[in-house]
């Protein structure tokens, strides 16, 4: 009995090490955030881009937009020693250094004004080596959106309270048997 208890204990520890570890971002892949402000009719967006010492040299980074947005195009703004421009055919905003990003830190100063309320929006990295790396950006994705866990995250907390579940249970045999 008291060897069951410590496996279920161990597969607790496991599953809630799990979860930790499945949540963090891939190391070698910038973090792209978006801070939206509603100004009047339109919407003011900041994005920031933070890179760690792991993440590759890289070339240009793409924002994959809504394509058509003309008051986005008039109003986007790049921070010195970088250019923004965005494709109102495809939707794509490319953020480019003049020299390089850098290879560490919180990159800051692209903006834009947008008629367009916040969504969820995706990111693709390319490397000076030809690698591509994509993400989602974080940030505000709209007022209708909830959070939704990931199935794996449900059976590590199913498998969890289920091992203290077992472990309770058993506890409480070997006291009225005891």
């Amino acid at each position: 009995m008291r060897k069951w208890v410590g496996r279920a204990t161990q597969i607790f520890v496991l599953a809630v090490a799990l979860s930790v570890l499945g949540s963090a971002p891939v190391q070698g892949t910038p973090v792209v955030v978006a801070t939206v402000t509603p100004v009047g009719p339109l919407f003011h967006y900041d994005y920031e881009i933070t890179f760690d010492a792991l993440d590759p040299e890289i070339a240009v980074l793409t924002i994959n937009l809504l394509p058509g947005d003309a008051v986005l195009d008039a109003t986007l703004v790049a921070p010195p020693l970088f250019l923004a421009s965005y494709d109102i055919g495809l939707g794509f905003l490319d953020l480019l250094p003049v020299l390089s990003f850098p290879s560490f830190g919180t990159l800051s100063g692209f903006a834009f004004d947008s008629a367009r309320a916040p969504a969820a929006t995706t990111f693709d990295a390319l490397t000076v080596f030809g690698d591509t790396l994509s993400g989602d950006t974080r940030g505000p994705v709209g007022a209708d959106a909830t959070a939704v866990p990931e199935p794996a995250t449900c059976v590590l907390v199913a498998i969890g309270l289920g091992a203290l579940r077992a472990r309770r249970t058993i506890r409480n045999r070997t006291r009225l048997h005891g």
